[in-house]
């Protein structure tokens, strides 16, 4: 049977919270919930675990993986960026998120997006950015032109 508690005010089963608090699986956090007494549908957003750090994601407190996870990234992806910019932990990481694009009625990030085009990423990425294409815009029309010989 699915539990459901409440995280950060949001009604959530317990996987879901567990990937919301930093835990790896939602057994953790079971264990956590019953240490403390906690009834079914209680509040247990202050049992985010201690290995995670938190950061905040379109105006949710998240851990790291989960932030990864929203934001179209993979977590030591996003890790190493945190730690290019030097943010501090609980900044806001919203603006990090992977831009995607529509091609022919399909999102997808540049890469992809590259590839069905027939663009290299950098070139692509160079004309979105030269364009002032904002991210979430139709780009199915933007094809290479002719190369030189």
């Amino acid at each position: 049977m699915t539990q459901f508690y409440i995280v950060n005010g949001e009604r959530m089963n317990t996987s879901k919270a567990a990937l919301m608090l930093g835990y790896k699986n939602s057994t953790g956090l079971m264990y956590r919930i019953k240490s403390n007494g906690i009834p079914e549908g209680g509040d247990i957003s202050h049992l985010h675990t201690c290995r995670s750090k938190m950061f905040v994601v379109n105006g949710q407190e998240v851990s790291i993986t989960a932030a990864a996870g929203i934001l179209g990234y993979d977590q030591s992806t996003l890790s190493r960026k945190i730690a290019s910019l030097s943010l501090p932990e609980g900044s806001d990481i919203s603006h990090l998120g992977k831009a995607f694009y529509i091609v022919n009625g399909e999102k997808m990030d540049i890469p992809r997006a590259a590839a069905v085009l027939g663009y290299d990423r950098y070139w692509l990425s160079k004309k979105l950015k030269r364009c002032s294409v904002p991210p979430g815009s139709d780009i199915s029309h933007m094809t290479p032109g002719k190369r030189r010989q």
